[in-house]
């Protein structure tokens, strides 16, 4: 009588390493057919998220934190040399007119005189300290009147305008032909004027005194004369914002 040939699965390499080390055959199939024969063929990879519900539900909460914290964050501020790229700072063409930075540069010698506290009433004078004068070198300049009577460029002497950008380096000015400059400090002295209000007439003690943009300029010989300043560029070297609190100290100046 034939001996029964054994199957395919006592072939198989796997059955055969179980054999070896289960002591009973029985255990030997029994483990083949459900570890091995028996394994499921997964086409696609398995799904990472859990399926216990606490903790898809915490992922959930953890995700909508996060969106949340994205979108009230504040943006990142943009670097000089983007601003420079997108022209944050330039003048729109239709904003080229000095007409439009007259009345700024009125407020702006308005600002002045508070600050040199001229005029008439109770603190006020019609001349100027030294201490009086230092408060103009932490005073903004945006809306100053200004002319260069020194510069290392011969082209620049004489250039007058409306101060429409008071940056570390240079004055951005606007001129009366509505043409905007860019003037280096360096090696520069600027030059304005500050007028000095009008008293009100002696017949009319009770009415306001005028305001810097009804000042004629030497109207009569009664009218004084308006204070001027000259502001040397070299020293001048930082942004507004800086030099209002910034404490200057008198010293003299070697390239004078």
């Amino acid at each position: 009588m034939d001996q029964p040939r054994p199957s395919a699965d006592h072939d198989h390499i796997a059955h055969q390493l179980l054999s070896s080390v289960l002591p009973s055959a029985e255990d030997a199939d029994r483990i083949f057919a459900e570890k091995v024969k028996q394994k499921p063929l997964f086409l696609r990879p398995a799904e990472t998220e859990l399926a216990d519900a606490r903790e898809r539900r915490r992922r959930e909460r953890l995700n909508r934190k996060h969106h949340f914290r994205m979108t009230r964050q504040k943006p990142k501020p943009l670097s000089a040399k983007e601003k420079r790229t997108l022209n944050v700072y330039a003048l729109d063409a239709p904003l080229r007119k000095y007409s439009i930075y007259e009345p700024l540069h009125r407020m702006w010698l308005g600002y002045a005189q508070e600050l040199l506290m001229l005029g008439e009433g109770p603190g006020k004078q019609t001349t100027v300290s030294a201490q009086a004068a230092a408060k103009l070198t932490s005073a903004d300049f945006h809306g100053a009147l200004i002319e260069v009577v020194r510069a290392r460029s011969g082209t620049r002497v004489g250039l007058k305008g409306i101060v429409v950008q008071d940056t570390k380096f240079t004055f951005q000015i606007i001129t009366p032909k509505d043409e905007v400059k860019v003037i280096p400090k360096e090696h520069a002295i600027f030059r304005f004027e500050i007028p000095i209000p009008i008293p009100p007439p002696s017949g009319n003690e009770s009415g306001p005194t005028s305001s810097p943009a009804s000042v004629p300029v030497q109207a009569d010989q009664n009218q004084p004369r308006p204070l001027v300043f000259e502001l040397h560029g070299n020293q001048f070297q930082n942004r507004a914002v800086d030099r209002a609190n910034k404490k200057f100290k008198q010293h003299s100046l070697d390239d004078l």
